[in-house]
């Protein structure tokens, strides 16, 4: 029988939560600049 030891998941639960803060702190600059880039396009066309 496989005993899977509660400090293995909690452990990955915590590997996931670094992942997941690294990537939105990667993908963010790039939203912002896109949102930015959007306000500019409507300030030239208007």
């Amino acid at each position: 029988m496989l005993i899977i030891p509660i400090t293995h998941s909690r452990h990955c639960s915590v590997r996931r939560t670094g992942s997941a803060t690294v990537e939105f702190s990667l993908v963010l600059p790039l939203l912002i600049l896109l949102g930015l880039a959007a306000i500019e396009f409507s300030r030239i066309t208007m």
